[in-house]
């Protein structure tokens, strides 16, 4: 479905299309830029009240102070993963990667929306891991969500043509939601790392679960793969620095019963969080926005009305 251009995607496709081949072909460009967070429409009026009420929220009251910083972090994640060919990231805890990929069944990597995943992904590739990445591409399926919000115009298809184009140079392979599961399977086969974020809001199916203090509703997806292939699962967390990003990757999670594994990943991404909160706003004030645009809003606490119960067990 066609949507009218807002100054939203304007923006994005200034960001992406003519920025973004500046940053690529000159760093300084990106350098140059560290500031724009403060333009960002987040900062104040209605979008600023939703954010600070999200970081309380998932985070506690005094949680709203980190607002800005959610700006900062997100704008600057975005800059990171400009420069997916010079993917320089600190990776704390790599050997707990190399251990799980010593079981031979491949590696569910499971992390949030959070920092410049692409430039981890790159940064993988980089250094010889085989990966594949598990996410909704450009713009989303026909019948999915709401097509005043998620319909397509020129800019958003420029953007999707330019994003897609970046990252197929990573020469990682990418799946969307439509590939058959037998597809992760093989991948995990022949001992890939397969990239999901557990958040994602794109899905055949939802489970409740507790996550951040509150009742998320969250694909059983990335768990019941571990369990059906027995792969292990490593959970992680990317995000943005001053200096170099980086991705924090935890103790990998046996295979098992899907419900226990969830627990372990959801438990980890909580703690590690709590630490980074300002590394989440903006998906929390993201996933907020877009509470009305299905039966599956991430938290439960502000859907707009009762669809969300058909996936309650």
């Amino acid at each position: 479905m066609h949507v009218t251009p807002d100054l939203g995607d304007v923006a994005r496709w200034a960001f992406w299309d003519p920025f973004g081949r500046m940053a690529r072909q000159n760093p300084r460009w990106i350098g140059l830029a560290r500031d724009a967070w403060r333009l960002h429409p987040a900062r104040r009026g209605v979008r600023r009240m939703l954010l600070e009420d999200e970081l309380r929220r998932s985070f506690g009251p005094s949680a709203a102070a980190h607002a800005d910083a959610c700006i900062r972090a997100g704008t600057h994640a975005q800059l990171d993963d400009l420069r997916l060919d010079d993917p320089a990231i600190r990776f704390d805890g790599l050997e707990n990667l190399d251990r799980a990929l010593a079981h031979g069944r491949g590696v569910v990597w499971v992390h949030p929306h959070a920092g410049p995943v692409l430039r981890t992904l790159a940064a993988l590739v980089q250094r010889g891991y085989r990966c594949v990445q598990v996410a909704a591409r450009g713009l989303a399926p026909d019948g999915v969500g709401d097509p005043g919000r998620m319909g397509g115009n020129w800019f958003r298809e420029r953007v999707r043509r330019v994003r897609e184009a970046d990252e197929d140079r990573i020469d990682a392979t990418f799946l969307d939601q439509t590939a058959p599961v037998r597809a992760l399977h093989r991948a995990l086969s022949d001992g890939a790392v397969v990239d999901i974020a557990f958040d994602g809001r794109l899905g055949r199916g939802w489970v409740p679960l507790p996550y951040l203090g509150r009742t998320a509703l969250l694909s059983p997806g990335p768990y019941k793969l571990a369990e059906q292939t027995g792969a292990m699962v490593v959970p992680v967390l990317c995000r943005t620095d001053e200096r170099v990003p980086v991705c924090e990757i935890g103790e990998p999670v046996e295979p098992g019963d899907w419900q226990q594994i969830a627990r372990r990943v959801l438990d980890h991404a909580q703690a590690a969080l709590e630490r980074h909160p300002d590394q989440y706003g903006l998906w929390l004030l993201h996933c907020r926005e877009r509470r009305a645009a299905d039966d599956h809003p991430l938290f439960v606490d502000y859907a707009p009305d009762d669809r969300w119960r058909r996936w309650e067990r």
